[in-house]
């Protein structure tokens, strides 16, 4: 069995744990629609977005909240969460949705590009590395009135800690990290060496590349290079894929 599966149970009983623990009572006015698919949580400091509110991040499922970026929370045993808060509400609650899924085809996306791009060539043995990623939910138990994982809900996603519990610094790729990287030369080499392998795949003639399935992009090159995280430890980078949510490789 491939070490990130051993664990899984644990690492739910962890993320159902840190919900449960940050969870509170609701005592504000909201949309019923919003009640039957949101919980109000009570997030620490790191978990969110800081930035402020902007109209154009607005939830629609509240008047009173936003949607944030997505969040990533370190686990124990090397994992780690994902997933994307609504922010703000009245008495400055936050929120994590309880999404049900309709289709494992149509909302499961990580899931579904990793057993794509494995299939197509990206392995270790070719210096390719695609992070196990796994879309689950999270429910609402009645009987307990206690959040619990749902595995066929969709909206969070339990992955591999690529920090490697904090020993690297991971963040975006930007210009800098090609010139102020100790190892410049074989990082230029092994991020030119990803952007080849996925611009393949989107080219290849047996995908059908989409953003989540709205289209496919006329110029690939920018949504491609999102895909790339680079992974910073003693002023040395590694090329990492770590963005799986966005372009969707759908076999013709």
């Amino acid at each position: 069995m491939i070490p990130f599966y051993q664990n899984m149970g644990a690492a739910y009983k962890q993320i159902e744990d840190m919900f449960n623990e940050f969870r509170v009572e609701h005592k504000g006015k909201f949309r019923p629609k919003f009640i039957k698919t949101a919980t109000p949580v009570i997030l620490p400091i790191g978990w969110t977005y800081t930035k402020n509110p902007d109209q154009s991040n607005k939830s629609e499922t509240s008047d009173y909240a936003y949607k944030a970026t997505r969040t990533t929370v370190i686990l124990r045993n090397n994992y780690a969460v994902k997933f994307t808060p609504i922010i703000g509400g009245e008495n400055n609650l936050n929120y994590i949705q309880l999404n049900r899924i309709a289709s494992k085809f149509t909302t499961k996306f990580e899931d579904h590009n990793v057993h794509i791009m494995r299939k197509f060539g990206f392995k270790s043995k070719n210096g390719l590395y695609v992070p196990e990623h796994v879309n689950f939910g999270i429910e609402l138990d009645k009987k307990s009135d206690k959040l619990k994982i749902d595995k066929l809900g969709w909206g969070f996603t339990l992955t591999e800690d690529l920090t490697e519990n904090n020993t690297y610094e991971v963040t975006d790729i930007i210009p800098k990290h090609f010139s102020t990287l100790d190892n410049k030369k074989e990082f230029m080499d092994t991020y030119v060496h990803h952007m080849d392998a996925l611009l393949n795949l989107f080219q290849n003639p047996e995908i059908h590349p989409s953003i989540r399935r709205h289209g496919t992009p006329k110029n690939p090159l920018p949504i491609l290079s999102r895909m790339l995280f680079v992974k910073v430890k003693e002023n040395k980078g590694k090329v990492v894929i770590g963005d799986l949510d966005n372009l969707i490789f759908d076999v013709k």
